[in-house]
């Protein structure tokens, strides 16, 4: 009988409400934030100086790795690498997330910030090597990738290679090398594409 009367008393009504609207709460804020990140962002046309000039639009990069809830983007995006189970939509997300990240860099090389815009472009490259085991892997199942997706791949290289050596003509010397190494990263990539 005491069970009863305890359960059925006012403070254990209140308090189970306020849990109950505290859990609600805390779901609407965490859907909404992964949706606010997840909303796809217009490109943004930009002319770099040099001698050849890709028509290919980067993705905007969103929230930039100097931002204090960049880790949110980076847990959504492997949550999302990791939920998706086709090969193909795998590898586009990682061209996505490379080109935001290149992106990124050029924005962090444009404000004067040497050591973010380096490591962000190596970021980027190291991901975009990443694609390809996930198109032999595709293609070991029977599912090849069509022609538009290479040539939108090979396009991609092409910018990256563009936005390095733009980064690399006004890199100060202590970042150069790092950049040099990645730019070697991006060659191998493009070799790798001739397979295709």
């Amino acid at each position: 009988m005491k069970r009863d009367v305890f359960f059925s008393s006012v403070p254990f009504y209140l308090c189970y409400n306020l849990f109950m609207f505290g859990r609600f709460l805390t779901y609407i804020l965490l859907l909404s934030t992964f949706f606010l990140f997840s909303l796809p962002a217009s490109g943004e046309e930009f002319q770099l100086e040099g001698k050849k000039n890709v028509e290919y639009t980067l993705k905007y990069p969103g929230l930039m790795q100097d931002h204090p809830l960049f880790f949110l983007k980076k847990i959504r995006d492997r949550i999302n690498l990791f939920l998706i189970r086709d090969y193909l939509k795998k590898s586009d997300l990682i061209l996505q997330i490379s080109d935001k990240d290149i992106h990124s860099g050029l924005l962090f090389s444009q404000q004067g910030k040497w050591g973010l815009a380096a490591n962000t472009v190596d970021t980027a490259e190291r991901d975009f090597m990443k694609i390809f085991p996930l198109l032999n892997q595709s293609k070991k199942q029977g599912v090849t990738s069509g022609q538009d997706f290479i040539l939108i791949l090979k396009l991609s290289n092409e910018k990256h290679q563009e936005v390095i050596e733009a980064i690399l003509k006004d890199v100060p010397q202590g970042e150069r090398k790092r950049l040099s190494d990645t730019l070697m990263i991006n060659k191998k990539a493009e070799n790798e594409l001739k397979k295709f």
